[in-house]
């Protein structure tokens, strides 16, 4: 019996490796001999640096600012010829508290520090992960870092370390090209400006105010206007237009999940599966459009391997997703709070015990 697992990570509870081991722990309830393949898998926005650790290489530290501009120590992953940067390693909205979140005054600077790292230790190719980053300023702070000189509408310099989107007149271009080859990483299709823009789609989680949309909107089209970037750019507004700024740079986009799968050779070893489990914290009718349950589920349907999706909460419908998966199944026992729903305890205990139950029921089905 071979079982491949290949799990997103349940936010603010697991990891994807620790989620993963979870549900292996529940099949060997049922099949103790089987073989099982852990996989931890990201779509390209945050645990994606986990998952490339599978791959041959090690971590480096660099001094940083953060979204607040503090000082702090932030890590990328080294192989050798790429870095893997994930953006909410250094300007996480984990990193900052509720309290701070002010958005005139947080910053993109500290992924620019890492960038260029990265470029200066020889890196040929750069990857930048996008998600779950705390700023909404266009990526104008990570551009600073990298050597641009953002101005006001009085050709004065703006200062570094905090936000300067809403007062950007004009830049100027860094001195210095970056060598490296860079590549963009997200589930995110969200132009830089706009009604999908980084403001009106994200901003309110980055604590902006509704009524503060409509100013920092006008402003990312202004900026785009100055980086030439195109109105429907794919990915440009991820991350707080962090995107758009790395389009400026050359960078070229890569369809999270899709790159994901191929660089882990997921399709390999689910050639040679038997049932596959994947899933996340949460999944909907979105979650058919570049997150990793549908992209697991496509290639598992490709080789006509069963698949179960498990998850900490199903929000109907997701008629759309048993096209690829064989089952979509919350993990969930009960009513409870969201603290205790949300306890990593408890989270690898349901996993396992549905991991468990469908490897029971789908065993019976095959007359074991």
């Amino acid at each position: 019996m071979n079982v491949l697992i290949a799990m997103d990570s349940f936010k603010g509870s697991l990891s994807s490796k620790d989620a993963g081991e979870a549900v292996k722990f529940g099949i060997k309830r049922v099949f103790p001999d089987s073989v099982v393949d852990v996989i931890p898998v990201a779509d390209g926005g945050e645990g994606s640096l986990e998952a490339i650790q599978t791959l041959p290489g090690h971590f480096v530290m660099v001094p940083i600012h953060q979204l607040d501009g503090k000082k702090r120590s932030a890590r990328y992953y080294r192989t050798e010829q790429a870095a893997y940067i994930e953006s909410a390693e250094a300007v996480g909205l984990h990193l900052i508290s509720s309290d701070n979140l002010e958005p005139s005054r947080l910053t993109s600077y500290g992924v620019g520090e890492l960038i260029q790292d990265a470029e200066e230790k020889g890196a040929k190719d750069i990857y930048v992960f996008l998600g779950g980053t705390g700023t909404t300023d266009g990526g104008l702070g990570m551009l600073q870092a990298l050597g641009y000189t953002c101005f006001d509408h009085s050709c004065e310099e703006l200062p570094l370390h905090q936000n300067p989107l809403l007062d950007t007149a004009s830049i100027r271009e860094s001195s210095s090209q970056l060598n490296a080859n860079l590549y963009i990483v997200t589930d995110v299709d969200n132009p830089y400006a706009g009604q999908r823009g980084a403001a009106a789609v994200f901003g309110p989680q980055k604590g902006m105010k509704k009524e503060e949309i409509p100013t920092y909107d006008a402003a990312l089209h202004r900026v785009a206007d100055l980086l030439s970037l195109p109105p429907s750019q794919k990915g440009a507004g991820a991350a707080g237009g962090i995107g758009g700024s790395l389009y400026s740079l050359g960078a070229t986009y890569v369809p999270g999940i899709e790159w994901m799968l191929e660089l882990l050779k997921v399709e390999e070893k689910l050639a040679v599966a038997d049932i596959a489990f994947t899933g996340e914290g949460q999944m909907d009718y979105q979650t058919a459009y570049g997150k990793v349950p549908s992209g697991v589920g496509k290639l598992a349907k490709k080789h006509n391997i069963p698949c179960f999706a498990l998850a900490g909460q199903v929000v109907e419908p997701v008629d759309n997703l048993y096209e690829t998966l064989s089952g979509v199944l919350s993990i969930q026992q009960g009513c409870h709070s969201l603290e205790h729903a949300l306890n990593p305890d408890v989270t690898k205990s349901q996993l396992a015990f549905s991991a468990e139950q469908v490897m029971r029921i789908w065993s019976s089905g095959r007359g074991n």
